[in-house]
């Protein structure tokens, strides 16, 4: 029994603490910012709290947060259109680094 307990509290320890840096925020944007290494920043119009940049900058970059040469051609489509169209646009952002790394988009119609 106390095996099947403690291994209970180390799966709940470890399961709260992979989404403990995560956070949502919706917002309309304000700028697109496009980086020479094909990363982009995304500065809304209500900033996001819980982010740590200074600017409130959050940065869409490959190989962080999971995010792909391809989900971020993605992700830069979502978030062109929601300027563009002006719709609010949901962004799950890491929320314990300074840059604020997008890993999802989402825009509704």
């Amino acid at each position: 029994m106390k095996k099947v307990v403690i291994i209970t509290l180390l799966m709940l320890t470890t399961i709260s603490s992979v989404y403990a840096g995560e956070s949502w925020h919706t917002s309309k944007i304000e700028k697109i910012y496009p980086l020479s290494t094909g990363d982009f920043v995304i500065i809304f119009t209500n900033p996001a709290e819980g982010c740590l940049h200074p600017n409130g900058y959050h940065y869409v970059t490959i190989n962080e947060s999971g995010v792909t040469a391809e989900g971020i051609r993605n992700m830069l489509s979502v978030a062109l259109t929601a300027g563009t169209t002006g719709k609010e646009i949901t962004a799950n952002f890491e929320n314990t680094s300074a840059t604020c790394p997008i890993n999802r988009l989402i825009v509704t119609f």
